[in-house]
Parts: structure tokens; sequence; C-alpha cells
């Protein structure tokens, strides 16, 4: 990932990201959205070389409506990265 992508998830998520870590003994998440105070969405590694993924993980019950406008919404910033990226459910699904 650069810093182009980098720079797009911060502008279009206000993602927060910590690629170049100050110190190698500090190893934040390599990028977080907080959603709501119980819910976050986050930037992992993907299996393969150069693959990345946007989780949303909650530890709260958010109404489906909610998460319905955080799937679309990370979606929109995914495909703008790659246009392979996956489309969000349909609704109700």
């Amino acid at each position: 990932m650069g810093d182009a992508d980098i720079a797009h998830l911060r502008a279009e998520l206000g993602m927060t990201t910590h690629f170049h870590p100050k110190h190698p003994a500090v190893v934040p998440a390599l990028g977080v959205v907080r959603l709501d105070f119980h819910s976050g969405l986050f930037l992992v590694r993907g299996e393969g070389d150069g693959e990345w993924s946007l989780e949303c993980r909650t530890w709260g019950e958010p109404f489906p409506a909610v998460v319905r406008g955080w799937q679309l919404h990370a979606a929109y910033a995914a495909r703008a990265l790659d246009p392979s990226a996956p489309a969000p459910p349909h609704a109700g699904a």
C-alpha cells in the first residue's frame, strides 16, 4: 500500500494509520476508524502479498441501518483504491 492509498483512506474514512511506527517495539493497528462507542473499522493485512482488507468489528449491537451505512462507506473507499474490491452485500442480505 503506497502513500497515496494511505492518504485516500485518511481523507475518505478519517482513518488513523500507523504504517511507519516510531519504534520497532510499538505495533499499533495499521489503520483504524472509530465508528461508534463500541465499533471500529480496521485495516488488516490479507493473506497474500499486497492484499489488504477493511474489517468492521463491534462489541455492541448497532442498528442494521447504521451497519449498512458503514458497509457502503467502506466499500466506496475500498473500490476507489481497487475497482475489483467486492461490493457490499445487498440490503437485507
